[in-house]
């Protein structure tokens, strides 16, 4: 598959699509005056080589070499309340940031919820305010558009993983280095490497690229280069790996009771692929513990063993090492805001990130140099590596961005044609019922939108599926069913499912349906013998708590795109060609995928 996919077919989206904008989406919003979604191969082409002519400089390039002369001249120049500074970045506040570089001349900042166009203009803003150049430091693992409105929004990593193309990784990489340089944003924290062995994952599930190691290997290294050679810090996560925790280090500590081999074979792998062949820039550490790698309790974050003795000294890491977030009970229920900044950067940390009171922090790590406890040397480790990451992005010579810029190289027609490509390259078949799929066009369907969530952010997503399918298929009618929804709500939709020829079941859980009431429906539907599909717009797993049903398609992702996809293969218009990347053992194998 080429740079840009089969941009030039001509689209099917519906055409009742045209009458809604839907939110955090420019596919309306670029086109001309006049013109329609359905305008076809002509426009979509002029898009793409006006898209070519404007090819950013921004973000255009490799990172650099380091620059070390500027290094040792600044580093000589800072005190150590600086070079502490330096090594804490917290959350980007407007005017409360200002007053943070200026008080204690902070290594930079994480930003999300913000605009893009915003966010161009706040990070050149404290950029100016700042004597060193800032990190600006984003979550932006399926692009920037889920963080900051107006960017491009991609599939998941297991969506990229069902394409089994790294192709299609490296250019997710390449468009968000572009568009995150554009704003401003140079730190990405992603990709996910973790390997997702365990279908109860509650934090990871389809953040990651699937469960084999040389499929997650492969991806996150394509994907590590997409983004460096474009000029941004890519971030492999969550070192030593969370791919097989049965809870969420934002909530408690979780324990992973694995051997030593099954560790290094397994979670170390891929972090020693993309050491080894994809000039890794960064590493966040998780907040978990393995006995194996440890046998004293406590997050590996703040292990020596782990991440000096391991990650350091065994892998032959050198570049950034950074923590996961300081604000999750993973380490707070353990250490003291104090102890926790003292006891990572013993361990061997460059980057304390978002410290609940950064003041606390810094002033802890000040006052164990000063008492002998941590010594000035190791302090100037750190920040070395983190002003020669600043070279290397090329800060010291040019930290602002051109906002006149941003609406050229953020959320383009050519980016937006890249994320809809991945979403239909994803779509898997896993199981085929007779007489499911394609939908007929003569027959009556009905459409049930089924959430676990809460009901709130289920009414933004869902719609846009329904809207697809009326538009490609005259016969469907649609129903939703809202979490902790109404006994009343659950007999209209059963009496509606008794009138059609076939019920479409479409599921926007994350990890899984956690709502029984929700499955019990389903199996109440499934109860009425009519062809049965489910969709799941997110994790593949919920196929485990209704393995019965008929037919099963995933999209991975709930996505403008990878909703649309999902509603022409139903209706026949496109073939789905992902494939399974996990494996459900006695079921599925990984690699499952049929034909519509």
């Amino acid at each position: 598959m080429g740079t840009f996919g089969k941009i030039g077919e001509q689209d099917s989206y519906p055409a009742n699509a045209r009458r809604k904008k839907y939110p955090g989406s420019r596919i309306t919003r670029n086109l001309p005056k006049g013109a329609t979604i359905m305008s076809g191969k002509c426009t979509v082409l002029f898009f793409v080589l006006v898209s070519l002519m404007i090819l950013p400089t921004i973000g255009a390039e490799k990172l650099l070499p380091p620059d070390t002369a500027w290094v040792e001249e600044t580093l000589k120049g800072m005190s150590l309340e600086e070079k502490v500074g330096q090594m804490i970045i917290t959350w980007y506040r407007p005017i409360a940031s200002e007053q943070m570089v200026k008080e204690f001349h902070l290594g930079g900042f994480f930003v999300s919820r913000i605009d893009a166009l915003s966010l161009a203009r706040a990070t050149n803003a404290l950029q100016e305010l700042s004597r060193i150049p800032l990190l600006f430091a984003a979550d932006y693992e399926s692009g920037i558009g889920d963080r900051s409105p107006g960017g491009t929004d991609f599939p998941s990593n297991m969506a990229l993983g069902a394409t089994g193309d790294p192709d299609l990784a490296y250019q997710c990489g390449r468009v968000t280095a572009i568009e995150a340089r554009a704003v401003g944003v140079n730190y990405d924290f992603s990709p996910v490497v973790d390997v997702n062995v365990e279908s109860a994952n509650p934090i990871i599930s389809t953040r990651s690229y699937g469960d084999d190691v040389a499929l997650v290997s492969r991806m996150a290294c394509a994907y590590i280069k997409g983004l460096q050679e474009h000029g941004v810090l890519a971030t492999a996560k969550h070192f030593p790996g969370h791919g097989a925790t049965r809870a969420d280090s934002h909530r408690t500590m979780p324990v992973v009771l694995r051997d030593r081999d099954e560790i290094e074979r397994v979670d170390l792998a891929p972090y020693a692929a993309a050491i080894k062949t994809a000039d890794l820039a960064s590493i966040m550490t998780a907040h978990l513990w393995m006995p194996a790698l440890d046998p004293s309790p406590g997050p590996a974050t703040v292990s020596p063993k782990v991440m000096t003795g391991l990650l350091r000294d065994h892998l032959g890491f050198k570049g950034l090492l950074v923590s996961d977030s300081y604000g999750m009970r993973g380490i707070t229920d353990h250490y003291s805001d104090e102890d926790a900044a003292v006891l990572g950067v013993k361990a061997g940390l460059d980057i304390v990130l978002t410290p609940r009171v950064v003041q606390k922090a810094i002033k802890a790590i000040l006052e164990a140099v000063e008492r002998g406890e941590i010594s000035t040397e190791r302090i100037d480790l750190s920040v070395r590596r983190i002003l020669a990451a600043k070279t290397r992005l090329g800060l010291h010579k040019q930290a602002t961005v051109d906002v006149a810029r941003v609406s050229e190289l953020v959320g383009t027609p050519e980016h937006q044609a890249q994320a809809k490509e991945i979403a239909r390259r994803a779509i898997t078949i896993v199981k085929k019922g007779k007489g499911t799929l394609p939908l007929l066009p003569d027959r009556k369907y009905l459409v049930v939108n089924v959430s676990a969530q809460r009901a709130g952010w289920f009414s933004r997503v869902h719609e846009y599926f329904g809207d697809a399918m009326q538009g490609f298929h005259k016969g469907v009618e649609v129903k939703t069913l809202t979490a902790n929804g109404d006994e009343d709500g659950r007999k209209k939709i059963l009496s509606a499912a008794k009138e059609v020829d076939g019920i479409i079941v479409a599921s926007f859980s994350w990890i899984q349906i956690e709502d029984d009431a929700a499955i019990k429906f389903v199996r109440d539907l499934l109860n009425l013998k009519k062809p049965l599909t489910l969709v799941s717009f997110g994790s593949p797993y919920v196929l485990l708590q209704i393995p019965e049903v008929d037919t099963f398609l995933c999209a991975y992702d709930r996505s403008l795109g990878s909703q649309v996809a999902v509603a022409e293969v139903l209706c026949g218009k496109r073939q789905a060609k992902g494939t399974l990347p996990v494996q459900f053992p006695g079921l599925f194998a990984r690699g499952t995928g049929m034909r519509n």
